[in-house]
Formats: C-alpha cells, structure tokens, sequence
C-alpha cells in the first residue's frame, strides 16, 4: 500500500560528494516525516576497494568498514540523528538499491543523480533511472548537475 507519509526514508551513497547532496535530501525527509532513515552501501567498486583501505586499518571486515564510515559521515551531516545502515552485495548499485527497498520495508528512496542526459548517460547509464523505473515505491531524485 502506497503512503502518503513515508515511515522509512531509504537513502543510497557511495560516499562521493554527489551522494552526499542526496543524503542531505534523505535527513530533511526523514526529519520532516519523522521517518526511520536507513542509508545503505553496495560493495561494488570503487567502494569495496575505498572500504577495503578502511577495514584493513579498523582490523575489520569490509561489510564492518562501511558501516563505520556510514556512521561517520551521518554524524558530520546531522549530529545525534538515529540512522540505520544496510550493506548490500549486489552485482549492480541499482540491484542492490532495489533489493535493500524491499529489505527495509522502505516507503521512499531519496537519491542523487548527475542530471546527465543524451549520451553520457547513455554511455555511463543511470542507477537513479534504474530505480525509479523497476522501484514499488516513490523515488526523489535531486538532480546535481555540474558534478
């Protein structure tokens, strides 16, 4: 059933600049709804490979890592926020979006796209058009153009 106040915010990051622009997104939604907010990771490089740096100097797995690293930069963005984490392993970053939407029962992704049109996106695709078109449920989509 489709709500019209979401109760879970699921926000995707690889942690780049550009996914930070949609998790600022992603806390106004959580915080104005008073929804749970999940930010969720898929190792696919080059995450796994930024990660795997991160483990190794934790003494930790990279499932662990990014967690951590999650944790951190939800601190940096809005201090004292509860937010829950989901490490995927998807084969595609759109895979894992669409499978961690299930998992959290999620009512609304909140993502960032690169705005790209024509043929850059043809040539680099699009994981936000990826999820809006196979997603059961709304995706925002912030458009970061210039990034």
């Amino acid at each position: 059933m489709l709500r019209t106040v979401p109760r879970v915010v699921l926000a995707p990051t690889d942690f780049s600049d550009l996914a930070e622009v949609g998790l600022r997104h992603a806390v106004a939604a959580a915080t104005a709804h008073d929804a749970r907010l999940v930010v969720t990771v898929n190792l696919n490089l080059p995450e796994r490979a930024l990660l795997e740096a991160d483990a190794e100097a934790l003494d930790t797995g990279v499932a662990t890592a990014a967690a951590h690293r999650i944790a951190d930069l939800m601190e940096r963005l809005a201090p004292g926020l509860h937010v829950d984490t989901l490490v995927t392993e998807h084969d595609t970053p759109a895979s894992g979006v669409l499978w961690a939407i299930e998992e959290v029962a999620a009512d609304l992704v909140v993502m960032a796209s690169h705005g790209r049109t024509g043929v850059g996106r043809w040539l680099l695709g699009s994981v936000a058009d990826k999820v809006v078109h196979a997603s059961p449920v709304p995706v925002t989509v912030v458009p970061v153009r210039g990034s």
